[in-house]
């Protein structure tokens, strides 16, 4: 866990680490020390310790710390039934789960903001017009307030699992049409 593996660029402009997990069995102790490398976000410790305590771990000690726009942490944990090795499933499991964890929250996809008058079926006319178009809505956000409707959304290309942001312009514009003005879109560079 030397070098973290940098793949996108995030909202703030800051470089997106793939998140690097690690196990090891401490036999003196009856612990499993967990390493993890990852991108630093908001509710990251709460995501990752919430994990281990739905996989049956007790956590007795931990440790995070931030660096830039990477987080490193560490925990020692022991299972809730008491210690027993992990065999290599096992371990692989924990590393999936814990990887899902810090991955859950993570923003992927080309951004757009949509700025609406408040109509009933404003939400379903916007996801309708994105399936249409071969476009998966990956996170939304909406925030309606004085008769104005805010949403905030990460969306991707369907038959494209490499890179979200890569949708093409003439789709964009066919999305801005059909949805109507006040559409704007954020690519991330």
């Amino acid at each position: 866990m030397d070098m973290c593996t940098f793949i996108d660029v995030s909202e703030d402009n800051k470089e997106v680490c793939l998140p690097q997990v690690s196990i090891e069995s401490w036999k003196d102790v009856n612990y499993i020390v967990v390493k993890m490398r990852s991108s630093d976000r908001a509710k990251l410790m709460f995501d990752v310790v919430c994990a281990l305590t739905d996989l049956d771990y007790n956590i007795f000690h931990g440790s995070i710390i931030s660096q830039d726009s990477v987080a490193y942490q560490e925990y020692f944990a022991r299972r809730t039934n008491g210690y027993k090795m992990l065999n290599e499933f096992e371990k692989q499991t924990l590393i999936q789960s814990l990887t899902g964890a810090v991955q859950r929250r993570i923003s992927r996809g080309l951004k757009i903001k949509v700025r609406k008058l408040d109509r009933h079926g404003l939400l379903s006319t916007v996801t309708m017009t994105l399936r249409e178009n071969n476009l998966s809505l990956e996170k939304m956000k909406f925030i309606t307030g004085d008769g104005l409707t805010v949403g905030y959304f990460y969306i991707g290309d369907v038959s494209s699992s490499t890179n979200a942001n890569e949708i093409d312009q003439q789709r964009l514009e066919v999305v801005c049409h059909e949805i109507g003005r006040d559409v704007y879109f954020e690519k991330k560079e």
